[in-house]
Order: C-alpha cells, then sequence, then structure tokens
C-alpha cells in the first residue's frame, strides 16, 4: 500500500505542479497580449513624408498668432451689440409725467388769473401776481400731487410764464428727454457715475 500511495502521491504533485506551470505560462502570455497596446509602434518617416497616423504629443503646446487672435477679437467686439435693451413705454412714461406737471402748472396759472380777475389785484411791472411763498407753496402742491420732486423755484418760475413760453419749455424739455433716452446708458456713465450707498 505504501508503494500505491507513493505513487498517487507523486501523481499529485506532478498535477500540481502542472497546473501552476500553466497558470504562470498563460498569465505571462495574457499580460503580453494585453500591454502590446501600451508600447509605442515604430514610426519611420522621411522628411517630408505625411505620416498616416495621428502622433500624440506627451504633453499640450498651445501656439497662438497674436495679429490673427487680435484681429478676431476686434470683429467679435465690433459684433456685440449694445448691452441694454432700450425701453419704449419707459420714454413714453416720463413724457407723460411731463406733460402732467405742465398741465398741472397750467392749471395753477389759470386759477391765478381768474383770482386776480375777481379781486382785480394790481399787476407788478414783471408781472408777477403772487408773493414768492404762495408761489412756492403752489410749487408744493404741484409736487405732492405728481409725486415729483422739483425744485420749487423752477415750478414757481413757470407758473409766471406766459402759456407760449410754458409751451415752447415743455416741447424742449420733452425732445431733450427723448434724445437723452434714446441714447442710453453707456459704459462710460457706468463708470463715473458715483456709488449708491
Amino acid at each position: 500500500m505504501s508503494g500505491k500511495n507513493m505513487q498517487k502521491k507523486k501523481l499529485i504533485d506532478k498535477n500540481i505542479i502542472q497546473k501552476i506551470s500553466i497558470f504562470f505560462i498563460l498569465l505571462i502570455a495574457i499580460t503580453l497580449v494585453l500591454s502590446i497596446n501600451f508600447f509605442p509602434d515604430k514610426i519611420l518617416l522621411k522628411e517630408g513624408q505625411i505620416c498616416s497616423k495621428d502622433i500624440l504629443s506627451p504633453g499640450d503646446f498651445e501656439f497662438i498668432d497674436l495679429e490673427a487672435t487680435q484681429n478676431l477679437r476686434e470683429k467679435a467686439a465690433k459684433s456685440i451689440k449694445e448691452v441694454y435693451d432700450l425701453n419704449l413705454a419707459n420714454i413714453e412714461n416720463v413724457e407723460k409725467q411731463i406733460d402732467s406737471l405742465f398741465l398741472k402748472i397750467k392749471e395753477y396759472k389759470e386759477k391765478i388769473d381768474e383770482s386776480s380777475k375777481d379781486t382785480n389785484d394790481n399787476i407788478t411791472e414783471n408781472g408777477r401776481r403772487l408773493t414768492d411763498d404762495e408761489l412756492n407753496e403752489m410749487a408744493n402742491e404741484i409736487n405732492e400731487d405728481l409725486g415729483l420732486y422739483i425744485s420749487e423755484q423752477v415750478i414757481a418760475g413757470c407758473l409766471q410764464l406766459d402759456n407760449l413760453s410754458l409751451e415752447k419749455i415743455r416741447v424742449d424739455i420733452k425732445s431733450s428727454m427723448r434724445k437723452i433716452m434714446e441714447q442710453g446708458i453707456k459704459i462710460d456713465d457706468l463708470e463715473n457715475a458715483p456709488p449708491k450707498g
């Protein structure tokens, strides 16, 4: 029995050695097959010859054509539209406020004219019918009625003008305001604007 056991043991040892050697041979073969892609192919080119494959660089390089880049930047800057959108509704709202201001001034002028006719007050040589305090009080009332903050002296001065001059001022203010608002806000205006706070 001992002879048979020894033969079995030798066979088992021989099988284990065979299996281990087959395992290592397969492991080496698989490793070689998979690692072939990691080794770069040698490319032999002659001067002026074009390569059939793309050659990847180990690092990134960037070559800048300064003149072409500058031209493209200028072209891109010129193609950009203004940042703001012109809102015509805002212009119309401001024009309505101007119209309502001058309408209110005309109403107060009519009240002044009616009261001066009723009382037959004497008019001074410069056409003023009321004192400065009364004119300033009316100017305050106009500001409060319209929710505006216009200087009292400006409104008081308008109350003393004739209707033709008042209408000319209204038209001039509206046209100037429209020109300014149609220009919009420029970058220089933003840089020169005082900070809020």
